[in-house]
């Protein structure tokens, strides 16, 4: 029996009109207590945008339905500030729960979500914090203790004290910073769900809330052992990604532990470790700039520094795989990135990059805008650190480039300003163009009159004095005398001004003086073409001889 021609046109119309009805998308997960042997929270609010609110129940499941998500969407899950009895809770694992996407098996793929009793971590991470606190300072006097028994020694020169000095100085911000850093630590531990962390993990942390000691802690965490276990989950075809991520929980709190004992070969190795591990797992890619940065950390307090820089790079370059180009995430994260690895001086080309590259994505983007002032603060810090770098190396063309730069974006405050123009005008005081560092010393002083102004007096009459314009050098030399007059480099810049004019006896008389309030610069003496006329004076060799004894 044939079917009629009009009714199969009919039911095609109607399938073609018909309004497609899609799947609805399903998330669901557990709440349960902090350490607790995985005791269920019951009656917490769970609720998400794009799906209606249910509460966990008995043994603390929940199920979300999504009609306008798919598989891979990004979920911000809002969790109640309560359970059914009415105790204030607080979320655990914050950065998880931040990271939650629509799964595509929703059956088996279950969002843990961890709560506790608001204030329970913060008693917990108080006595971690006491125990840290201790590490770091015995840790950091041991140090300084073996710093000072070599300054003790006898057989010591010059050199290897100053560097010995720098070294303990290094030290004491370096313990600075790890004291900041201690409640954040403790609080990491606090945070760890011994409920689901492997053995190696409960045991090291054990260790730590019988106040046994840091060390302890960390030699139960051994590297070997946590790559085995690594290894033996990736070989499961059951169950693999939870003990991998125990893998991953025992290699994150190792180094944390390393981080208060300033264990620098320790961490190199650790973190090395685990971004190894991260490579393999595409899903934890991120993390892994997390660990570089640490590394780059590492590599630099050891002076390792093209290492550093290698780190450095590996973590901007992971930027790019993970985020969408032209994303306001993406942006955020070159600023964010880029204002990290600044700080440190680290990588200073991919720094600028990054933070010129999140500034055209601000420009294309409106919602953007709110980055424009992080991302241009990021940017002066990125340009005046490798302008920096450029005038230790007497690259003083590249410094004023970077310097131009960075008086495009200049928009906070007098204090910058002065000193990018004055740092600017000695590079170009460095090449002899006087005329371009009398200008930029005239604006330094146009910003902000009173700052320095003895400073940038010297500068200028420097200059003047350099293009022979003797008038304005004058001038200026009188206007610095009555700003200071016991000021050394005033004298030594009227040595300048007399012996560029052949008036050897008032230069020699003046660079006495100089010498006599603590001018001790041999190597300006014995160089400056300025003093070229009075090198032959008998005065001028015996002053050479007194600074020479003198040193």
């Amino acid at each position: 029996m044939h079917t009629p021609l009009r009714f199969c046109i009919a039911l095609g119309l109607l399938l073609a009109i018909a309004p497609i009805v899609h799947a609805k998308a399903i998330l669901q997960g557990t709440v349960s207590f902090l350490n607790s042997k995985s005791r269920p929270a019951v009656g917490v609010k769970i609720s998400a945008f794009g799906a209606t609110g249910v509460y966990s129940d008995d043994a603390g499941m929940f199920r979300l339905e999504f009609s306008s998500k798919v598989p891979g969407d990004k979920v911000n899950i809002i969790i109640g500030s309560n359970d059914k009895d009415g105790v204030a809770l607080e979320l655990v694992n914050v950065e998880a729960i931040a990271q939650v996407r629509i799964p595509s098996n929703p059956e088996e793929d279950i969002v843990e979500i961890i709560v506790c009793r608001v204030g329970q971590r913060n008693d917990a991470a108080l006595r971690y914090n006491d125990l840290i606190v201790k590490t770091i300072n015995e840790t950091m006097e041991r140090r300084l203790r073996e710093i000072d028994e070599k300054l003790e020694a006898t057989k010591i020169d010059a050199e290897t004290i100053v560097a010995l000095k720098k070294e303990k100085g290094k030290l004491a911000a370096e313990r600075d910073s790890a004291l900041a850093k201690a409640e954040e630590q403790a609080l990491y531990i606090a945070s760890i769900n011994l409920d689901k962390a492997s053995l190696l993990v409960r045991n090291s942390v054990e260790r730590l809330q019988n106040q046994n000691g840091v060390d302890e802690a960390i030699a139960i965490l051994d590297n070997e052992i946590l790559k085995n276990a690594y290894q033996a989950a990736k070989d499961k075809k059951i169950k693999s990604q939870n003990e991998i991520n125990k893998t991953i929980e025992g290699f994150a709190l190792k180094i944390q532990l390393l981080k208060t004992k300033s264990d620098h070969l320790g961490l190199i190795n650790s973190c090395e470790d685990l971004i190894n591990i991260f490579s393999k797992e595409k899903c934890c890619q991120k993390f892994s700039i997390y660990y570089l940065y640490i590394l780059q950390g590492s590599y630099r307090a050891l002076n390792k520094k093209s290492l550093a820089h290698f780190s450095a790079k590996r973590s901007f370059d992971l930027i790019k795989d993970i985020y969408r180009e032209e994303s306001i995430e993406y942006a955020t994260k070159c600023i964010e990135y880029a204002s990290s690895f600044s700080v440190n001086e680290i990588s200073l080309d991919s720094v600028i990059f990054y933070a010129n590259k999140g500034l055209r994505l601000i420009d294309k983007n409106k919602g953007a805008r709110f980055l424009q002032a992080s991302a241009e603060l990021t940017l002066i810090i990125g340009y005046y650190n490798r302008a920096d770098n450029y005038f230790e190396n007497l690259a003083f063309d590249k410094a004023i480039t970077d310097f131009d730069s960075i008086l495009v974006y200049c928009r906070f405050g007098k204090l910058g300003t002065v000193n990018f123009y004055n740092r600017r005008g000695l590079c170009y005081y460095y090449l002899k163009n006087y005329e371009q560092a009398i200008s930029d010393y005239q604006n330094a002083i146009k910003y902000d009159s009173t700052l320095s102004k003895k400073t940038y007096l010297n500068n200028i009459g420097i200059c003047y004095v350099k293009k022979r314009d003797f008038r304005h050098a004058k001038e200026t030399f009188k206007a610095l005398e009555k700003v200071d007059t016991q000021n050394a480099y005033v004298f030594r810049n009227w040595a300048m001004y007399h012996a560029l004019q052949n008036d050897n006896a008032k230069a020699i008389e003046n660079l006495q003086k100089a010498v006599s309030l603590g001018y001790k610069d041999l190597k300006w003496i014995e160089t400056d073409d300025s003093l070229e006329s009075i090198r032959g004076e008998q005065g001028y060799k015996e002053i050479v001889e007194q600074l020479k004894k003198g040193q």
